[in-house]
């Protein structure tokens, strides 16, 4: 949803309300990953539909927070699930293609995860349910 959030240190327990507050508020909603799609070639992705609902929480988190998605690099929001990211193309194909007999792939949204990590590995802190 939004990447990065805020770095691991300034992560307390006031943060931690906040998004407890924003998911309270926030409704589960049903979506389907739909096809593959690209960025330039850098970047395998599953589009979600619908795509509005990925959108309005990323924008709460970033009213709340001042986190912009990708730092602000983008001026539009893409709700995305990246599959394969600056890996040898031909893998990031060969990704796209094990996936896309298995679409749509329809699941619902209930919580939010934040995790915390880098190019190292990444693990989850906290879920935080929607309403």
């Amino acid at each position: 949803m939004t990447y990065p959030f805020l770095h691991p240190d300034d992560v307390d327990e006031a943060i931690v309300d906040r998004l407890e507050k924003i998911c309270s508020e926030t409704a589960g909603f049903e979506f389907s990953l739909t096809e593959a799609r690209w960025f330039g070639e850098a970047v395998v992705w599953l589009a979600p539909r619908p795509e509005d609902p990925f959108r309005r929480l990323s924008m709460l988190v970033e009213r709340e927070f001042g986190t912009r998605p990708y730092g602000g690099a983008y001026d539009e929001i893409t709700p995305h699930l990246t599959i394969g990211d600056r890996g040898p193309v031909d893998q990031m194909h060969a990704a796209q293609d094990v996936v896309a007999p298995f679409l749509p792939i329809h699941a619902r949204a209930a919580e939010l995860a934040l995790f915390q990590g880098g190019p190292a590995g990444w693990a989850e802190v906290r879920r935080f349910l929607f309403r």
